[in-house]
């Protein structure tokens, strides 16, 4: 990437090709590279960039992304409230058990995209999600769970030490039922 970021062009070996950025003459692209944190990226790298820190999602915009994405989507596959608060609330409770596992150093963090994901699965199977809370699994732990050592370690949920109202109201979500029924 460093040829590249420098020469303002990419090559492609295939076609024995040189493609340049497509500019208006006197300016320089910008480009957005993400990264996972995953690995560390060289100095030569990061010195060609402005670095900006995504921080992950409070609990009232995890909500909001949901609310946002399936705004447009049939009634029928749609969650009560008390589905979406309680897949919100082990969704949290598991990302942060992820968070402290030190053992946890090769697996994916769960994410946005896995919460998104999650909630797909979720909806268009509600009754299964609500069997597998009430046998204390973790429901659809395939779209959660990366790793043989995720699936041994989180696929059965910690016992809930707060009753149904105060998870109600431990979360606070400001959701009609009308707009999940």
């Amino acid at each position: 990437m460093l040829q590249e970021l420098e020469k303002r062009r990419f090559y492609i070996k295939e076609t024995n090709e040189h493609i340049p950025y497509k500019t208006k003459p006197g300016t320089i692209p910008l480009i957005f590279i993400t990264s996972n944190a995953e690995r560390k990226l060289p100095d030569a790298f990061l010195r060609r960039c402005l670095y900006q820190y995504v921080s992950f999602p409070e609990k009232e915009r995890l909500e909001a992304i949901i609310k946002e994405r399936f705004a447009e989507i049939d009634a029928e596959l749609k969650l009560t409230t008390a589905q979406l608060e309680t897949a919100l609330q082990w969704f949290i409770e598991l990302r942060q058990a992820m968070t402290e596992d030190e053992e946890r150093e090769s697996t994916k963090q769960i994410s946005t995209s896995e919460w998104i994901d999650w909630i797909t699965a979720i909806r268009a199977n509600p009754a299964k999600f609500q069997t597998e809370l009430d046998n204390g699994n973790i429901p659809f732990p395939e779209v959660l769970l990366k790793s043989e050592y995720d699936r041994k370690t989180f696929l059965n949920l910690p016992q809930q030490s707060s009753s149904e109202a105060e998870l109600d109201d431990e979360l606070d979500l400001d959701l009609d039922d009308d707009d999940w029924n």
